[in-house]
């Protein structure tokens, strides 16, 4: 805790006897926590919570379990894990901790001009990179959590074949709004000068002929591009899976799923991607015949199960002509949805926690507007297996089946 006081008092600048909490500064920075959080004269994120004081009221052990442990206090926190040493933990505790309510020999006048200095700490860098090395990412701090070529944060989504896979406008679009794209993306909106949003686009639109995809062996292929979210073992659970919107889809002795998916489906998702997830598409980067090695790949070695075997179609109820409305249809979906789903639909029930996958987001208007009434109902009918969604096609009405379908537009807003 000694480290600590030192800069309750001193400018941030290297002093002997502080080198862990300036290491712990230097930490903060580099790692883009500024991108989210506020600390009074050294950063201005919103996202999370206000670190100004948290010396104040959190004990040292305290503020290195939050940072070990982002998800244990609270279970919901959208914080990911960075892959930090125990020792870099204790030193970025020991900056937080320096963050005190009150310093102990300070007036008003003295904290606005230190505040001041600190804005202008030799901790902030706007030294330039060359564009051609990713620079623009780098001054950014993009590469706190993506992987840009060989540089890796390893809490975000690989951005190096993205020129094959995202046209202009959707990069733009995350830029200024990821959530507009992904629902539940847990990556902050980036304060860029137009300047700075067009050196980025031209970095991650420039396509490298190197990094064709075209003919190389499927095993290598799901390392480089699948296991990052999917997990080498093909569980789900992939390095960058906490911090994703949507669970990824697993594979791993999943057969049960994948033999009620048209093989036309699967290729689809591969090759489109999957709208208003992480999941992009790679019809680009990989051409028709290494995508159909890929999935013979994820059958031979994951799923466990023949390709060509597919289960039967279900008995399919026709649609009625009179479908529940208003309280009679929120009071059905209430009593078999609601606790997973939420009664907004925002897939945040009471019990949502609890499951992993989550529940869906209904209210995702990009993946349901991909999706056919009849998809949907199949969903409903047979479950999902590999998540909590259980089958209610036994169990529920054809009126009760159709009107949560009508139930999934409206939240979803697509309807017809």
């Amino acid at each position: 805790d000694l480290q600590a006081t030192c800069y309750r008092c001193h400018d941030l600048r290297p002093l002997p006897g502080a080198e862990k909490a300036w290491e712990g500064f230097q930490l903060f920075s580099m790692n883009a926590c500024d991108t989210c959080h506020n600390v009074d004269g050294l950063a201005g994120g919103i996202y999370g919570p206000d670190l100004s004081a948290v010396g104040s009221s959190l004990g040292l052990s305290q503020i290195q379990e939050a940072i070990n442990k982002p998800k244990a206090d609270p279970e919901n926190s959208i914080m990911p894990k960075f892959g930090l040493s125990p020792d870099q933990i204790k030193a970025l505790s020991y900056f937080l901790k320096s963050r005190m309510k009150e310093s102990f020999y300070e007036t008003p006048m003295v904290k606005r001009v230190r505040i001041k200095r600190q804005m202008q700490t030799p901790g902030k860098t706007t030294a330039k990179v060359p564009v051609t090395e990713g620079g623009i990412l780098q001054e950014k701090k993009c590469l706190a959590c993506h992987r840009f070529q060989k540089e890796d944060g390893q809490i975000a989504p690989d951005l190096t074949y993205m020129a094959y896979m995202r046209d202009k406008n959707y990069i733009t679009d995350f830029l200024h709004s990821p959530r507009k794209r992904i629902p539940g993306a847990i990556m902050p909106s980036i304060n860029l000068t137009r300047e700075e949003e067009e050196e980025i686009l031209r970095s991650l639109q420039q396509k490298n002929p190197e990094n064709h995809l075209h003919g190389m062996n499927p095993k290598h292929l799901y390392m480089m591009l699948c296991q990052r979210c999917h997990a080498a073992k093909g569980d789900g659970f992939g390095m960058i899976q906490p911090n994703l919107a949507n669970f990824p889809r697993a594979f791993w002795k999943n057969g049960e799923f994948f033999r009620k998916i048209p093989d036309e489906r699967i290729i689809k998702s591969i090759e489109k991607g999957i709208p208003g997830t992480s999941m992009p598409p790679y019809e680009d980067l990989l051409g028709r015949q290494a995508v159909h090695s890929l999935v013979d790949l994820l059958f031979r070695e994951f799923i466990r199960t023949d390709r060509k075997y597919k289960s039967p179609a279900p008995a399919f109820p026709q649609r009625p002509a009179g479908l529940l409305t208003g309280e009679a249809a929120e009071k059905e979906f209430k009593r078999h949805c609601s606790s997973c789903h939420g009664v907004a639909g925002n897939g945040k029930g009471p019990e949502y926690l609890k499951f992993l996958p989550r529940p869906r987001d209904l209210t995702n208007w990009r993946y349901f507007k991909s999706l056919t009434d009849e998809q949907i109902a199949l969903s409903i009918i047979n479950g999902v297996p590999g998540t909590a969604m259980r089958p209610f096609g036994e169990k529920i009405s054809p009126v009760s089946l159709w009107s949560f379908v009508n139930r999934v537009r409206e939240f979803s807003k697509t309807q017809e």
